[in-house]
C-alpha cells in the first residue's frame, strides 16, 4: 500500500498529495509496430553481445530485461562507442528490470481495460486535470509498471 506524500508548503501548511505523473513523465511508449510486447531483445539500444548503450560497458543486458528507455528497433550487433564520449545510467536510474517474453500495459496492477486494445491506466494522470485514469493502449508501457 501507497502512503501519501504530503506537500508542505513554504510556510509548513499541508498542502494536496503530490499529483501522479503524466504519460510523458512516465515515459510511456505506445505499442511496438510489430505488436510485440517490449523487452530489450526489440530495443534500438540493446547489444546482441549482451550489452546497452546507456549502461556501462561491463554490465551484463540480457534480451529479456526492459527498462523505461525502450525505443523500439533493430538491436545492434556489436558494441558502438560515442564520438566524444558519453555519460552511461545505472540500472537503478533506468529502471531495469526482468521482462520474460516482455511487458505491456495489459499486465500492470494499474491497467483496466476498455475493449479494442485500449484501457485506463490508474498510475498515471490526465495532462488535462492532472487526475487519473489516463487511456492507454493495451501494448504500450511506461516506467511506472509493476506486474500483477
Amino acid at each position: 500500500m501507497r502512503v501519501p506524500v504530503v506537500n508542505l508548503g513554504a510556510l509548513g501548511q499541508p498542502r494536496e498529495p503530490a499529483p501522479l505523473p503524466t504519460p510523458s513523465g512516465a515515459l510511456y511508449r505506445k505499442p511496438n509496430p510489430d505488436g510485440s510486447r517490449k523487452r530489450c531483445g526489440d530495443c534500438m539500444m540493446w547489444v546482441r553481445e549482451k550489452r546497452c548503450l546507456i549502461h556501462e560497458k561491463s554490465l551484463e543486458v540480457t534480451d529479456d530485461l526492459v527498462c523505461g528507455f525502450n525505443v523500439f528497433g533493430a538491436p545492434l550487433d556489436k558494441w558502438m562507442e560515442h564520438p566524444g564520449g558519453r555519460m552511461p545510467v545505472t540500472p537503478e536510474e533506468s529502471g531495469l528490470r526482468p521482462a520474460g517474453p516482455g511487458v505491456a500495459c495489459a499486465s500492470c496492477r494499474f491497467y483496466q481495460d476498455q475493449g479494442g486494445g485500449k484501457g485506463l491506466c490508474f498510475g498515471v494522470s490526465k495532462e488535462s486535470d492532472r487526475r487519473p485514469p489516463q487511456p492507454v493502449d493495451l501494448l504500450g508501457w511506461c516506467a511506472r509498471y509493476e506486474s500483477v
